[in-house]
């Protein structure tokens, strides 16, 4: 009988085998004649989606006590970076990191490394190590590296990002933050830093991205732009200006007015970068729901949902609860369930919150986001609560099943 590496190892990664230990002399031959090899059945293209002969080396080197890293390059830099990663926004407490699942042999299928040529000033070199995500989603890596050797790890370099979507039409995008900075975590080089972001936009896919950074800033620098900025805004409502500062409707005035107060400092190390990078399809088809006036769009990594109806809200309207429940009796949910779930029977061990949520802006709802591919299959119901207070304080909601029974 035929046996194929990839069937025997699917179901592992590095972390299954602890007795191996980290990576020995033998990483870099295995690297070496593994990438060669790889590199030389397929030409250089735009898009260059892992496959299954990467992920199938990658378990072979797992037995012989190396790491994923060292087999298939970026795509264990990738997820060697995210394991490590802080993105703002991401509720460690309640799960992984979008993309941190228990295999990455499970995440090869939206993982890709398309070109991305990065300009730079000279005092830095920078490089894409990969892209992941779904129609609505994509999280990104990118390594940077100070060519004079200066440690940057407890600095900031706020990136700004401009989206050209397949329609022709151009929107900013916040950075995962929205105001805060991503953290750099040391990557696997020595001397080289990672910094993780995770966008959200609907048809994110398909589209292209246009990556800019002014340079990098020390701690006091940030916090000296930073009370600018609150200057600012303090004088814009002192003035009656009721613009909502820092929201997604108004971001590229927020984009324009904190890189203006960023260019009058001179950063400590300069380390400007540019790049543009085509985003490739989305690998998964979504599945668009729609019922009592909701319109949703399900992806294997993420859950879109529009705004509720304007008649759905009182006076005292208190938001809303994006609810996923799975039939193995998992509950994924932005909103406490103690509280407006408080009188059904829901077994909270079963409860997790969505690891990552972004609103896209007021009248477009928010996307809720996986920390593991999911399929429409594994789902009983997706409701939308509307939550409202009465006359007497207390919390309502009112539950609109938009998918299931």
């Amino acid at each position: 009988m035929k046996i194929d590496f990839y069937d025997l190892f699917s179901l592992h990664t590095p972390n299954d085998f602890p007795e191996a230990g980290g990576e020995n002399y033998i990483t870099a031959a295995v690297n070496s004649r593994v990438m060669k090899n790889i590199s030389a059945q397929s030409a250089p293209k735009k898009s260059r989606r892992i496959v299954k002969t990467v992920i199938a080396a990658a378990a072979v080197a797992a037995c012989m006590g190396i790491t994923v890293g060292a087999v298939s390059g970026r795509f264990g830099q990738f997820f060697s970076t995210l394991s490590r990663s802080e993105v703002y926004n991401s509720d460690t407490n309640h799960g992984y990191l979008p993309a941190i699942g228990e295999s990455t042999v499970d995440m090869s299928e939206y993982y890709d490394f398309p070109e991305a040529n990065f300009e730079t000033d000279g005092s830095v070199s920078a490089e894409l190590l990969g892209i992941y995500g779904d129609s609505s989603t994509l999280m990104l890596s990118i390594m940077i590296t100070p060519q004079n050797g200066v440690d940057i790890s407890n600095m900031d370099m706020p990136f700004y990002f401009m989206l050209k979507k397949p329609d022709g039409s151009e929107k900013f995008l916040f950075q995962s933050g929205m105001g805060d900075i991503e953290k750099f975590t040391p990557a696997d080089v020595e001397g080289a830093y990672c910094l993780t972001f995770y966008l959200t936009e609907p048809n994110i896919a398909g589209g292209r991205l246009l990556i800019e950074s002014d340079g990098i800033y020390t701690k006091e620098q940030t916090t000296a732009t930073f009370e600018k900025i609150r200057e600012y805004q303090e004088q814009l409502r002192a003035a009656g200006e009721q613009k909502r500062v820092w929201s997604d409707e108004d971001i590229q005035e927020s984009y324009m007015m904190e890189r203006a107060f960023y260019k009058e400092v001179a950063p400590e190390a300069t380390g400007s970068v540019s790049a543009e990078i085509e985003i490739p399809p989305s690998q998964t088809e979504p599945i668009e729901l729609n019922a009592y006036g909701i319109s949703a769009r399900f992806d294997s990594l993420s859950l879109y949902v529009s705004d509720v109806p304007a008649e759905y809200k009182s006076d005292r309207y208190a938001g809303t609860a994006h609810t996923i429940y799975l039939k193995d009796g998992s509950i994924i949910s932005d909103q406490d369930l103690t509280h407006g779930f408080s009188n059904t029977e829901i077994d909270l061990s079963r409860f997790s919150e969505y690891p990552y949520i972004r609103g896209t802006n007021v009248k477009n709802g928010r996307i809720c986001c996986f920390n593991r591919p999911i399929s429409i299959d594994e789902i009983e119901k997706i409701s939308v609560g509307v939550i409202n207070y009465d006359d007497d304080n207390n919390e309502q909601m009112t539950e609109y099943i938009i998918y299931g029974e």
